[in-house]
């Protein structure tokens, strides 16, 4: 848990901070200055050996090690050692968090409360009829997001008030608007000051409106915290109850005022002063300073003052009177005391005289202080008790935290502190002995009877008290409810084990029974049982019974109003039924209620939840007492439900998810027994694919062979024919029919060339495709400059466009990067490009270009032709494909592998063939290759070259960088 370090330094008490072995890692200002540490000498710093006094250094590792078993806050008092080897007593308490990365800190505040103790071993001394209260903090806090203008009030600052957190908002207006009228404009000056940056901190007295009607005397203090602009954001700080103090102040007053008036004329000092020199004195100014009339006569006044206070006393005579001044007195023995100075100037025989009285104000000072002390630590109980077991006195907090209407009725009703105090009468005795030991003892914590005989846990400090001759007078000591706190350990160690259990326990049923065995400690549990609704199947079952009378049973039909019992109303309303026995007769004999089973004499019911859903209850009932469970218990209960809930549903799913992974691993084998089998069949299907697969290539090859020598002697003689035919028989037919019939077949010898040779371009292709599918290709691999050759593939297709109305752009730099792959068989790849774009453009432009990109050399083709169909596009490169604007038009006809060819040639040099195209715009094959070295491109420059129809095309040279 990350706290705000800007806030936390802010605090007027001392916080630390230590990790798991006890090192000190962080104090704030206060806590700085309480140790005089500086920000160095923190680092690494193990805090109890260097800075716990070695006399207490078993009790903080007692209470050390009570923290790190998650305990809650415990107030203990201490010694600490500052690095000036000074001893300081402080009062402080700490407890355990988690960091978010998961580490352990511990975190303690400190109060010092050295004066405290100076004060009350004083006081011991002087005056044995005052005690004194040492009370922990009990201020009010308040934290103020000016920004968001949303503010916190603690628990405390409403109580002070008389409110709780249901009748009291969180907003500013509930402080506003209960400032009493004539404080509104001072109090809200002050926290201005502080939101604008003026003040870092302030303090403000002034008066709020109790719930009751009343005004309470606060005392406000805070501080703000700033932004990255320096701008106050926030600020925060607690309120002080000081009415008890105002009301000791006024009284203070009141007693001053009555006291100047009896003794001012003969207990007060009194000199006459003329040019600054004592001219006169009475005799209290003789008995207060200890030097005669003539010693004094001729003296100034600030000889009679230590040299601190003189410059003061002196402005002071230099004015011409005010208000009374405080200072430290000298006596002529050198003995100190605090004085009240006053001052008139009077005309005496026509001169300026003045009148100084001095007044010892010690016994009022230590007044002040005990009265302050008394009535600021009240609210602990205090008592004295005599060494016969009988309470000498009590104070109001002490019996009325005891259910006493009085200090006068506890002291008549416990006449023995061991058996009518003490719920174990030997803890009596063992604090006894341990005093006479020790001769203190510090938090003491024991279960005392309070009147209505129910037990509660105080933590008492007792000392011996003494007289000067050091004889045994009585013991003293100081009382702290700590009942709340022992309900809060006993709940966190249930809620500890309950989530413990969770992971050492191997199945629901012994989780069920730790459960049983936690709340047994706690409670009177023997019989107790656990109830699980299942809703799926509309049925609540008793997963866990253990009951002297009752058997568990499944009770089916839960959703039907009609089926009613106690734990059934528990789950339905999801809140706890505490009944007794004589209001569960009352209810069933009236039928508001149905009671299964036997009748109990007291019964607790609890909802079990899981994130806002009930999945059952637990009850506890006992049979033969009715007075057998308390609201204490109730409060327990409710408490660890959660934590069993959750926990009952985690082991819950724990064994679902174990049975599902018996269940899959299952599965898991057979399915992995189906995949080896199968794994098998296909590999063996491979293998016979395989051989098929070189039998089809070997079977091409010959085939292929045979048909190309045939091919060849009928594309032969089918040309000689034809010229035979063309030369020396068309020429010699004067008959018009055997004419025609000669021109006839002429064509159709053309015919049977134009398809042989397209036949044995299908078979050329055929067997280039099944050479370098089967790896048999033989590559003439070389590293070159592709530059020259898309420029002569280029200039290699412009004889084809002669007669066309298609213009040929060619876009090459002078050199591109090197690659390394076939030089041929890269003419061979732009050539089958080049000749589909001439075969699919009829009218418009053919563009092929190259340039160096990202490593790599691209080559485009791009054409207006027809286009390709979005449908047909992926498939361009597949064997055998022909597009429905392709070789189904006859002056368009081709085998349908040229493109197959061209992606295998490509990628089997680590390139890559793409195409983009759009029906009716055109389409742009792009060859990828990568470079054999870096090498940078040179942009290009075009020269204009005209074909037949003053087709244009460019031979390029360097442009430009990025210009095309």
């Amino acid at each position: 848990m990350e706290w705000d370090r800007g806030f936390v330094d802010a605090l007027f008490v001392s916080v630390f901070e230590m990790d798991a072995e006890g090192v000190l890692t962080y104090a704030n200002t206060a806590g700085k200055d309480l140790l005089l540490l500086t920000d160095e000498a923190i680092a690494k710093r193990p805090f109890a050996r260097l800075f716990v006094h070695e006399e207490d250094r078993e009790r903080w590792a007692a209470s050390w090690g009570q923290v790190r078993k998650d305990a809650p806050l415990r107030r203990n008092e201490y010694r600490l050692v500052r690095t000036d080897g000074a001893v300081v007593h402080v009062v402080g308490s700490s407890t355990r968090y988690l960091t978010p990365d998961g580490a352990e800190v511990y975190r303690g505040v400190f109060l010092d409360i050295t004066r405290h103790m100076e004060v009350e071993e004083s006081l011991r001394r002087s005056d044995e009829r005052y005690a004194l209260v040492v009370r922990g903090a009990n201020d009010g806090i308040w934290d103020w997001d000016v920004k968001r203008d949303q503010v916190y009030f603690s628990p405390r600052y409403k109580e002070m008030l008389g409110h709780t957190d249901e009748d009291f908002g969180n907003h500013a207006d509930e402080w506003r608007d209960r400032i009493h009228p004539d404080d509104v404009e001072r109090v809200l000056a002050a926290n201005a000051a502080c939101i604008k940056g003026e003040v870092e901190q302030f303090e403000v007295e002034f008066r709020m409106r109790h719930r009751d009607g009343s005004w309470k005397w606060i005392l406000g203090r805070g501080a703000g915290v700033a932004d990255e602009n320096g701008k106050v954001v926030r600020i925060g700080g607690t309120h002080t109850d000081i009415s008890t103090r105002k009301m000791a102040e006024e009284a203070i007053k009141v007693s001053e005022e009555l006291h100047s008036a009896l003794s001012r004329a003969t207990f007060e000092a009194v000199f006459i002063l003329e040019g600054g020199f004592c001219v006169a004195a009475n005799d209290s100014a003789v008995r207060l300073f200890g030097y005669s009339s003539s010693e004094l006569a001729g003296l100034g006044p600030t000889v009679l003052f230590i040299e601190e206070d003189v410059p003061r006393v002196r402005d002071m005579m230099i004015s011409n009177g005010g208000e009374a001044l405080e200072a430290k007195g000298l006596r002529k023995d050198g003995t100190r005391f605090s004085a009240e100075i006053r001052w008139r100037i009077l005309q005496f025989r026509g001169r300026r005289t003045r009148v100084l009285t001095v007044r010892d104000i010690s016994r009022r000072k230590e007044a002040e202080e005990h009265y302050r002390n008394i009535f600021e630590n009240a609210m602990e109980g205090i008592y004295q008790s005599l060494p016969n077991g009988q309470f000498r006195t009590v104070n109001s907090s002490f019996s009325s935290m005891l259910g006493y209407d009085s200090p006068e009725e506890m002291l008549a009703l416990v006449t023995d502190i061991a058996s009518g105090f003490y719920v174990n009468p030997e803890m009596r005795q063992a604090l006894l002995d341990k005093l006479e030991r020790e001769g203190a003892v510090h938090a003491y914590e024991v279960q005392v009877c309070r009147k209505d005989g129910k037990p509660m846990w105080i933590s008492e400090s007792v000392r011996r008290v003494t007289d000067d001759a050091g004889a045994f007078l009585y013991y003293e000591g100081f009382v702290q409810d700590i009942s709340k706190r022992k309900e809060n350990e006993q709940i966190s160690a249930a809620l500890y084990r309950i989530s413990r259990a969770v992971s050492v326990t191997a199945d629901l049923q012994e989780l069920y029974s730790t459960i049983h065995d936690v709340l047994r400690e706690a409670l009177s549990a023997r019989n107790f049982f656990i109830a699980r609704l299942h809703e799926e199947e509309d049925r609540l079952s008793f997963s866990y019974f253990q009951d002297e009378h009752d058997h568990p049973y499944d009770l089916y039909g839960f959703s039907d109003p009609d089926t009613r019992g106690l734990t059934i109303d528990v789950i339905r309303s999801g809140r706890t039924i505490f009944l007794h026995r004589d209001e569960m007769v009352r209810r069933r004999e009236s039928g508001e209620m149905v009671i299964r089973g036997a009748m109990p004499a007291s019964w607790i019911g609890v909802p079990l939840k899981v994130r806002g859903k009930v999945i059952g209850a637990m009850v506890v009932q006992d049979y033969s007492n009715p007075n057998q469970y308390t609201d204490a218990d109730v409060l327990f209960l409710e408490s660890v439900s959660e934590q069993v809930a959750l926990a009952i549903e985690r082991k819950s799913n724990e064994q679902r998810i174990i049975r599902l992974n018996e269940t899959l691993e299952s599965k898991v084998e057979q399915r992995t027994l189906e995949l080896q089998r199968r794994t098998a069949e296909l590999e063996a299907a491979n293998r016979r694919l395989q051989e098929l697969d070189k039998l089809k290539s070997s079977l091409i090859s010959s085939i292929s062979h045979e048909l190309r020598t045939p091919l060849t002697s009928i594309r032969g003689f089918a040309k000689l024919v034809y010229r035979d035919l063309s030369r020396k028989i068309r020429d010699t037919l004067n008959d018009e029919d055997a004419a025609r019939i000669a021109q006839r077949m002429g064509e159709n010898l053309h015919i049977i060339e134009s398809e042989g040779e397209r036949l044995t371009r299908l078979i050329n292709d055929f067997l280039d495709l099944s050479r370098i599918e089967a790896g048999k290709t033989v590559w003439n691999r070389s590293r070159f400059d592709p530059a020259p050759v898309v420029r002569q593939a280029g200039e290699s297709a412009f004889g084809h466009m002669i007669d066309s109305e298609v213009s040929l752009r060619i876009e090459v730099p002078e050199a591109l990067p090197v690659v390394d792959m076939d030089e041929d068989r890269l003419r061979q790849v732009l050539s089958n490009l080049l000749n589909n774009a001439t075969k699919f453009t009829e009218r418009g432009s053919i563009e092929i270009s190259a340039f160096a990109l990202n490593g790599s050399v691209q080559i485009a083709v791009s054409d207006t032709g027809c286009g390709i169909a979005p449908e047909t596009l992926p498939h361009v490169f597949d064997r055998f494909h022909k597009g429905t604007n392709g070789d189904t038009v006859a002056d368009r006809e081709g085998t349908g592998l040229g493109l197959a060819i061209c992606r295998e040639i490509v990628e089997s040099f680590g390139g890559a063939i793409t195409v983009e195209s759009q029906v009716g715009q055109g389409s742009v094959f792009t060859v990828s290759l990568p470079q054999a070295s870096a090498r940078t491109s040179a942009p290009p420059t075009c020269q204009r070259r005209r074909g037949a129809r003053n087709s244009p095309w460019r031979l390029c040279r360097p442009l430009p960088k990025g210009h095309r």
